[in-house]
């Protein structure tokens, strides 16, 4: 099925005549009417446009016009991020009708480099949870077991991947949003390096681009090879093209757990049954967890978070009293009782001075991690302690082998403190649980080194052996 190959064949077969753009958007949106209402990925779809821009496209090709590397190929993008055409509630439902007026960069970029958006896929309030249930559009479902989560915030992006439903889509990661919906969906994810993509209209106009020093975009894709694709053209090939060694020369840490939450029995067999698989095709392979104070780490990335938050709030819902709300409404609704919770609270009644504080220990932070990777290439860590977990009420506890565990330290343990530390950090899959769902590991690299680490997965993927025939999830069939 053309619906499951990867973006760069398919872009190569538009290249090669052997099939239009028109034909392969058909084939998409078909797909889409036919197996969207299982997982209800894509919350929007504009046919006519795109069956308009494909027709443009092919009639480019037949001049030996060629837009760009992506010519003719439909992707589509999340909810959250600014795309003209569509209407982006980015999770809001007082934004249930409206329409920007212009493209975020990341979309000109994608559409610069000759896309076609067919559709925007689901996220859940404000792009606020590792779940995936909007307020307007309701929950997405995982591709592999409806009943369990595709991940968040950008669950609809990952799910809709897997489901052969685009070749390429676009990710935010304040928390693990791009990564936990990877690991949950058997899709590739990346968190660049902070700066490297940028942030504009990633919320809606009203509302100032906070978390500045958290956030990043980054791209998703159903292939390593097409992570690469996909990260230049978001980045604008800003870093220079680092030429990547053989896996055979590559040095390599590990750890099985980080922080408070261990890692299931079950994750850990497929885990450590990839890092067994590795130890002959690197040049060294050690089980070290670089040193880092995880509390202190979750605790100044509480602090940022919290006090960057307050200029998320329309100035009249600054005052005191509102965010109190938000103290014992919203981040005890999605945090629930975990340190995490605490030091967000403290963040939205911090002084400027405990958040320069905080933001020049996140400084110091960085730097220890940066020289960790001196000795080492590479860092694998698990994506999180558990498959994809069953529906769940947001901020409730966790059962991770029997044991509950807060909701936030399941989630965040794995994946926020690499937000604190600023690297960049990919997702790949590597297997699947004895249920069914994907596995996925976190594989860390020196600070402005993605261009190194998007190849190097290429390599690693290989020897997970995930990528190739009967991997499509039973939903898509």
């Amino acid at each position: 099925m053309v619906q499951f190959k990867s973006a760069t064949e398919v872009t190569t077969m538009i290249r090669d005549r052997e099939i239009s753009s028109q034909e392969l958007v058909k084939s998409l949106l078909s797909h889409i009417q036919k197996h969207n209402s299982k997982v209800n990925a894509v919350i929007q779809l504009d046919e006519e446009g795109a069956l308009s821009q494909a027709k443009h496209a092919d009639s480019l090709a037949a001049k030996g016009k060629w837009t760009g590397p992506l010519h003719g190929l439909p992707i589509t993008i999340k909810d959250s991020i600014s795309t003209k055409g569509f209407i982006n509630t980015y999770g809001l439902p007082q934004y249930k009708n409206y329409r920007p007026n212009q493209d975020a960069e990341v979309v000109r970029r994608l559409r610069n480099a000759g896309a076609i958006i067919i559709g925007k896929t689901n996220l859940p309030f404000a792009a606020f949870d590792w779940q995936c249930k909007h307020p307007i559009y309701g929950t997405s479902n995982n591709p592999w077991d409806p009943k369990h989560t595709p991940g968040g915030s950008s669950g609809g992006a990952a799910c809709a991947l897997a489901m052969g439903f685009s070749y390429l889509e676009v990710g935010s990661d304040i928390g693990g949003s791009i990564r936990y919906p990877a690991h949950c969906s058997g899709v590739y994810g990346l968190r660049p390096t902070e700066g490297i993509i940028p942030l504009d209209r990633m919320a809606h106009l009203s509302f100032p681009n906070v978390f500045r020093n958290l956030v990043t975009m980054g791209p998703l894709s159903r292939t390593a090879k097409d992570l690469e694709l996909n990260f230049k053209i978001l980045s604008g090939n800003i870093l220079q093209d680092e030429t990547c060694p053989n896996l055979s020369q590559v040095r390599v840490l590990w750890s099985d757990k980080i922080g408070s939450v261990p890692t299931s029995k079950d994750s850990l067999s497929v885990f450590h049954g990839f890092i067994q698989n590795l130890e002959k095709n690197v040049a060294s392979l050690e089980e070290k967890t670089p040193n880092f104070d995880i509390d202190e780490n979750l605790n100044v990335f509480g602090t940022i978070a919290g006090y960057e938050h307050i200029a998320f709030l329309p100035q009249p819902l600054r005052s005191y009293l509102i965010r109190q709300f938000f103290r014992v409404g919203m981040t005890r609704w999605i945090f629930g009782s975990s340190n995490l919770s605490i030091e967000f609270d403290r963040g939205l009644f911090s002084s400027l001075d405990r958040y320069v504080k905080a933001l020049t220990s996140r400084d110091r932070m960085m730097l220890d991690m940066h020289k960790n990777f001196d000795s080492a290439d590479i860092w694998i860590t698990p994506a999180s302690p558990l498959p994809a977990v069953a529906h769940h009420k947001v901020g409730k506890p966790i059962k991770v082998d029997g044991v509950e565990y807060p909701y936030s330290r399941v989630f965040g343990d794995s994946l926020v403190p690499f937000v604190t530390l600023g690297h960049p950090v990919a997702v790949i899959p590597i297997g699947f649980s004895s249920t069914g769902l994907p596995i996925g590991v976190q594989i860390h690299a020196k600070r402005f080194r993605d261009s190194f680490l998007v190849k190097i997965i290429q390599q690693l993927a290989q020897v997970a052996g995930f990528e190739g025939a009967g991997k499509r999830p039973p939903l898509a069939e």
